[in-house]
């Protein structure tokens, strides 16, 4: 049996929950977790799918999970999320304001420019006309 409860005594269908090593599929039915997933506890849903450590999925209503290329980029809070500076695809696009690191091969925090520390400290001053010599 794949399915039970999490409250002792409980009577309502609605109630009944996945058991651990298996998820709640958006059909309602129970299904073996993925590689890559970490089903340990019962109650486990689609959803809620926890991943492991350098895996991935593109969305919180698919089983379908990829390893990374780089497991570090991957943290997984709820199977979507990924290290700082990170989005899209294996988390492998860095985010806005991020550069990629052809060191480290990471994103990283791309300081202000130049031109954008000048536009955002400057204070508009009034105009002076100057009188011509002599005048």
């Amino acid at each position: 049996v794949q399915r039970t409860t999490l409250e002792i005594g409980a009577t309502s269908n609605a109630s009944c929950v996945c058991r651990k090593e298996h998820y709640m599929g958006l059909d309602g039915t129970c299904h073996p977790c993925p590689v890559g997933s970490d089903c340990l506890a019962d109650g486990v849903t689609i959803e809620s799918l926890p991943l492991e450590e350098g895996y991935w999925r593109a969305l919180v209503t698919t089983a379908v999970v990829h390893e990374c290329y780089t497991a570090s980029f991957c943290k997984n809070a709820n199977g979507t999320a990924c290290a700082e500076g990170h989005m899209g695809p294996f988390c492998e696009v860095c985010e806005e304001w991020y550069f990629s690191n052809a060191i480290s091969g990471g994103c990283e925090s791309a300081p202000p420019s130049a031109a954008e520390l000048s536009t955002s400290s400057r204070t508009p001053r009034a105009c002076h006309t100057r009188t011509p010599p002599g005048s």
